[in-house]
């Protein structure tokens, strides 16, 4: 039992690890911050509406960490569980079929640049108020990242190339669940343009590691 343990959190070190710190830091602002605007305006990029206009950008010169720190941004602690849950959902089929090196990578550059493609997406698709996404941002764009990036590998290794499916049944129930939530969330981008920086950024990142030979 106890291998079985060692096993799974070696394999999964990377997912649980970042899922913990987003899970801690988020709590920790819940309790210092005590509300969501005061969130925003310390780890998110605007402390008030976030729209077109030249001044939105002044939430990213102004606070430079929160190309980071935003995606410990959340409006409740269902929202933080919600993106947990998909994160270690999708994070753990990344990590465990490319390992723990990749995947953090991964992560890093969906936060990164789901950050900086914000700010075009939100000048075509302006938004009037603070919720969701474009309030601070938020960790949902990372959860968005990861699943188009699992949907480009996906496509390439099991149609394109060919490769061989997996034999295990049970992955390819993971599978085709995960498949099954970005059907929703392809939706969901339809009448929300919120989320779609995280959406597009996993889909670059997934085509410039294999143009780099990188998976």
């Amino acid at each position: 039992m106890s291998d079985k343990i060692s096993n799974f959190l070696k394999t999964f070190k990377g997912t649980l690890s970042l899922a913990a710190c987003i899970l801690v830091v988020s709590e920790l602002a819940f309790y210092f911050y005590h509300d969501d605007t005061t969130i925003r305006e310390n780890l998110g990029f605007c402390p008030c509406i976030f729209n077109a206009s030249k001044t939105a950008l002044w939430g990213f010169w102004s606070k430079p960490w929160g190309i980071l720190t935003n995606a410990f941004v959340h409006v409740s602690n269902d929202h933080l569980f919600d993106n947990i849950l998909f994160f270690l959902f999708f994070g753990g089929i990344i990590e465990s079929a490319l390992g723990s090196k990749k995947f953090v990578y991964i992560a890093f550059f969906s936060i990164l640049i789901s950050s900086i493609l914000i700010f075009p997406i939100q000048f075509f698709y302006a938004q009037n108020d603070c919720s969701g996404t474009c309030g601070g941002i938020g960790a949902s764009l990372l959860v968005y990242a990861l699943s188009s990036f699992f949907l480009m590998w996906f496509m390439i290794e099991f149609i394109l190339k060919r490769n061989p499916l997996p034999k295990n049944k049970a992955l390819w129930v993971v599978y085709f669940a995960a498949l099954l939530i970005i059907l929703v969330e392809v939706y969901l981008l339809t009448t929300n343009s919120e989320h779609l920086p995280g959406f597009v950024s996993g889909i670059l990142i997934y085509l410039s590691a294999l143009l780099l030979h990188a998976i």
